[in-house]
């Protein structure tokens, strides 16, 4: 009971603290400071269903549960990277929101809709990490008490009825996006944060 307590609360506590900590203003250079490293080429193969059964299929019983146990542990920490950025970002654009809702603001109906977008795909990918997460911490658990192996991951692409790689990476653009009206370094920066050197 301790173990599951000890495994279950990091995520609650995760969101909980960071929710208070980032409802201030932020700057795109505040942003670009506090986001973490995600490689999304390296975060999709770990949901990839079928690298996942070649890999089973090519090692030996002990050596598939050795090391899905390892990949599970680093989908874990992605899933940790990519709900930090989604809370970061989502501060940032409602402090970009309100801005452009004051009345001395001329209407920019087109930073409007990045906002808009970083809001409702930011939204929907907190609420993915938080599923997945979940399901994730309970079979390391089992694992880690040695009543059940960790015999998937890939089915955690899917929580929630929400696409996990597809949520974020349309998160990571919608972000990218708006951190370009900051200059082309600025948006360099953070697509490279968000999703890797490989898609600057």
């Amino acid at each position: 009971m301790i173990c599951a307590f000890s495994l279950l609360l990091p995520p609650v506590c995760f969101y909980l603290l960071f929710h208070k900590l980032f409802c201030f203003s932020r700057g795109v250079a505040d942003v670009i400071a506090m986001v973490r490293q995600v490689d999304e080429r390296e975060f999709d193969g770990l949901l990839n269903k079928t690298r996942e059964d070649i890999l089973r299929a090519n090692s030996s019983a002990l050596g598939f549960k050795q090391e899905q146990r390892a990949r599970a542990w680093l989908l874990f920490e992605y899933l940790c990277r990519t709900g930090f950025n989604a809370l970061v970002i989502l501060s940032w654009a409602y402090a970009e929101q309100e801005k452009l809702e004051r009345p001395e603001m001329s209407k920019d109906e087109v930073r409007a809709g990045m906002i808009s977008e970083i809001i409702d795909a930011g939204t929907a990918c907190r609420l993915y990490v938080l599923f997945a997460l979940s399901k994730l911490s309970w079979r390391i658990l089992l694992d880690g008490l040695r009543i059940a192996p960790v015999r998937a991951i890939t089915d955690l692409r899917l929580a929630a009825e929400i696409d996990g790689i597809e949520t974020y990476r349309r998160f990571a653009n919608a972000a990218a996006a708006l951190s370009s009206e900051h200059g082309a370094n600025a948006h360099r920066q953070l697509i490279a944060l968000l999703r890797g050197s490989d898609f600057v």
